[in-house]
Parts: structure tokens; C-alpha cells; sequence
């Protein structure tokens, strides 16, 4: 349960911050908020390598949750600007960056894995913190992006959305695949323990 609580307190932001992020770089440049949520980010790695509790420990989970979906939101505003004259390439440079996501992922849980069964986990939180403020240098060499002048004010009807059958059918699928995604990391580590303590 205690596994499965670091992944769901994390995902709970990750699921409604996106729109906050969204009317948030209608006011700034997508870069200034990449850049600094890259470096909260990396006081949240820190912190959780160091805290003592682990009720802090999931408390900085949360805090990730929050910070995470506007790094993707101002990366994509970025990415969309840069190929704003170009939708061919623009489609292109969408799935190397979903590919590089995915990738990034997967070679972070691994590095993490050996790192953690090499030394301590505390050190793989260390370790990314350290990547993840380079990723910030990096950051400041990207173009600022596009503001808007004139930022739309939210409205409440923007979710009628969900009224479109067609829309909701494709949330729901959606729904459906991380479900079943997140489900199985909660459950494969254990099973995977279980079939190692038992013969080659």
C-alpha cells in the first residue's frame, strides 16, 4: 500500500494541474516556467534523498505532482512555437519529443534501479537531482517562446467538452490505458521479487 501511495500522490496533481498550467503561460514565457520548475524540481529530488519521514517523503511527491505537468505543458508551447510555420514538422518534432519521454522514462527507472541496489536508493534521488539542474542550464539555451498579449480568461463552459461523445469516448480509452498502466508498475515489482526467490 505504502509503494502504491508514492505513485498515486504524485499522479492526483498530475491529473488537474495541466489546466492551471495552461492559463499560466498565457501571462509568462513558457522558458521562465520551464526553468524554474526544472530547478523546484530539483530541490524536490533532493529533498527526498535527504528527508528523515516518510510523511515528507510523500509530501515532496506532491510537490512534484504539481511542478511536472507544467514542464510538459511549456515544453510543448516551446516545441509548437519553434515549428509554428512548419506543421509537418511540427507533427514530426511532437513524436520525437513523446519518444524521448517515454525513453527517458524508462532509462531513469533502470539507472535508478542499479543505482539504488548498487549504493543506496538515497543516492538515486541525489543522482537525478543533479541531472535535472543540468537539464536547467540546458533550458536557458532554448528560445524564450511565445506570450500572448492578451490572455483569454478562463471559462467554465470549456468544459462542456465532455458533453461531446466522441471527446469522452476518447478520455475514456485514455482512462482505461493508464489505469491498466499505472496498475501493473504498482504491481510488477512485487511479482518480480516473488519469481526471484523462487528457482532459476
Amino acid at each position: 500500500f505504502q509503494a502504491s501511495l508514492t505513485t498515486s500522490v504524485c499522479l492526483l496533481p498530475l491529473a488537474v494541474a495541466p489546466i492551471g498550467y495552461g492559463i499560466l503561460l498565457e501571462h509568462i514565457p513558457p522558458k521562465r516556467l520551464l526553468v524554474a520548475g526544472l530547478c523546484g524540481l530539483a530541490l524536490c529530488e533532493a529533498g527526498q534523498g535527504l528527508v528523515p519521514s516518510f510523511s515528507l517523503f510523500l509530501g515532496l511527491r506532491f510537490v512534484q505532482g504539481l511542478i511536472i505537468p507544467g514542464l510538459f505543458t511549456a515544453m510543448m508551447t516551446l516545441i509548437a512555437t519553434v515549428c509554428a510555420d512548419n506543421k509537418a514538422g511540427l507533427q514530426r518534432t511532437m513524436a520525437l519529443y513523446v519518444a524521448f519521454t517515454i525513453f527517458g522514462g524508462f532509462f531513469s527507472r533502470f539507472a535508478s534501479g542499479g543505482l539504488a541496489t548498487l549504493f543506496h536508493w538515497r543516492v538515486s534521488f541525489l543522482a537525478l537531482a543533479g541531472l535535472i539542474l543540468l537539464a536547467a542550464f540546458m533550458a536557458l539555451r532554448l528560445p524564450p517562446g511565445e506570450q500572448k498579449t492578451t490572455p483569454e480568461r478562463f471559462r467554465w463552459h470549456h468544459f462542456s467538452l465532455l458533453a461531446r461523445r466522441e471527446l469522452l469516448t476518447a478520455y475514456g480509452v485514455a482512462f482505461c490505458i493508464f489505469f491498466v498502466f499505472a496498475g501493473t508498475l504498482n504491481f510488477l515489482p512485487f511479482r518480480l521479487h516473488d519469481l526471484a526467490q523462487g528457482p532459476l
